[in-house]
């Protein structure tokens, strides 16, 4: 199983001109620690992004974007950030990206929000699965005083057939084999019959990650 953790080059040009286009509104900074609740999966590295109202990343219900579907099914956030970064300004504020987080650990990041920009976004892939993923979905974080709990569970991109064999899985190595033309829904879990280990199973009625988001104080 092969997934994309680096880092993109760009993140630091994203920084200069998202800095620029929020000086335009009071911003607000706030904490986003997230949690890994599995004893299997992996999370890939995990982008965040601070958006306009009405505008997702994912959704469920939806069928899922090209730049998701490269996420869930490679773990690469690349294709999210870049198209965050094209549209700096009118639709998107600050982005922020974490390492990979393995069963049992958290990571925090740190994101700015404003009045035009207040709902936040993010998404990881759940490493061991072929299409696999979980964050959550525009959260309002910047019109809120305390800090906020949110249990997500395990969605399908729906982008690829859930056959578990080799020579379609992607968790075993490629990309866009066996598509299926899906949307967006609640995962069914790993049955581990095939070549996928049994090993990789995870619970799809429980929560397999928590999101904190802690407000802070208004930049000046």
């Amino acid at each position: 199983m092969k997934h994309s953790s680096r880092i993109p080059l760009f993140a630091a040009a994203f920084a200069l001109l998202s800095s620029a286009a929020m000086a335009q509104h009071q911003t607000r900074h706030v904490t986003i620690e997230f949690q890994n609740l599995t004893k299997s999966q992996p999370f890939t590295a995990t982008p965040f992004v601070s958006h306009r109202k009405g505008l997702h990343i994912w959704q469920e219900g939806k069928k899922a974007d090209p730049a998701l579907q490269v996420l869930a099914e490679e773990g690469n956030p690349d294709a999210i950030l870049v198209n965050a970064l094209s549209k700096i300004g009118p639709d998107f504020a600050d982005a922020a990206i974490s390492l990979p987080t393995f069963p049992g650990q958290s990571r925090r990041v740190e994101l700015k929000v404003d009045e035009a920009h207040p709902d936040v976004s993010g998404v990881w892939m759940l490493g061991a699965s072929n299409d696999g993923f979980a964050g959550n979905d525009s959260v309002d974080v910047y019109n809120f005083n305390k800090p906020m709990t949110i249990d997500v569970y395990a969605l399908d991109a729906g982008s690829r057939r859930n056959s578990e064999k080799k020579e379609f899985t992607a968790a075993l190595g490629g990309r866009s084999l066996d598509p299926e033309d899906g949307v967006i829904a609640r995962h069914e879990g790993i049955r581990g019959d095939a070549d996928i280990p049994a090993s990789y199973k995870f619970d799809p009625k429980a929560p397999v990650g928590r999101i904190t988001i802690t407000p802070g104080k208004a930049a000046s």
